[in-house]
């Protein structure tokens, strides 16, 4: 019976934690510290499917937040049940495609160049994170894959299209990765600029 009390008062403890939170992010909305603290107790409350819920919220709240990407994905990692390799290259991509994007408005919106740089910092590190993620669960040359892609990208981008949107770039980047070229890594590459 004592450890059916202790679990109990650990709930009304993180139920407690949780409200508090809550309305701290009520006056606060953009803390990713008081958010991620609140999903944090919410795991131990809430069913995963209502977690993983919680999880998309904070990320269409915070879509340029690295710390609650980040916190996705170690979320869908740990969720042994519903682990996937699919879901965790879609919540991946999603968080890249949305740093890159932050990046690539910072840049277009005149920010300081350290705003521009940060988010490319972020958008690389979880593109990192995904390589890995490939590499562990068995995809090796799809990880491999993953990197020389953003090296072609950005250091190989040819010069007409340096100042394209993404889409724009993705197109003429996907000719270039389909054909048999070498790409960046490989015996006798040029990069997609020589394409």
């Amino acid at each position: 019976e004592s450890s059916s009390g202790g679990g109990r008062e650990r709930r009304v403890f993180l139920a407690r934690k949780v409200d508090v939170l809550s309305r701290g992010l009520a006056l606060n909305p953009a803390s990713e510290v008081l958010l991620l603290a609140r999903l944090a107790a919410q795991e131990e409350l809430l069913f995963p499917s209502e977690i993983a819920a919680e999880y998309e919220a904070a990320v269409s709240a915070l879509p340029g937040s690295v710390a609650v990407h980040m916190g996705k994905l170690a979320f869908l990692s740990r969720r042994v049940a519903g682990f996937g390799v699919n879901a965790m290259r879609e919540a991946g991509a999603e968080a890249v495609r949305a740093l890159a994007g932050r990046a690539e408005a910072a840049a277009a919106g005149g920010e300081p160049a350290a705003a521009v740089d940060a988010a490319q910092r972020a958008a690389l590190l979880l593109l990192l994170r995904a390589s890995y993620t490939e590499r562990a669960s068995g995809h090796a040359e799809r990880a491999v894959a993953l990197l020389q892609a953003a090296v072609e990208m950005n250091l190989y981008c040819p010069p007409a299209l340096r100042g394209a949107a993404v889409a724009a770039r993705g197109e003429a980047f996907e000719r270039f990765w389909e054909s048999d070229a070498p790409k960046a890594g490989e015996a006798g590459a040029r990069g997609w600029s020589y394409f």
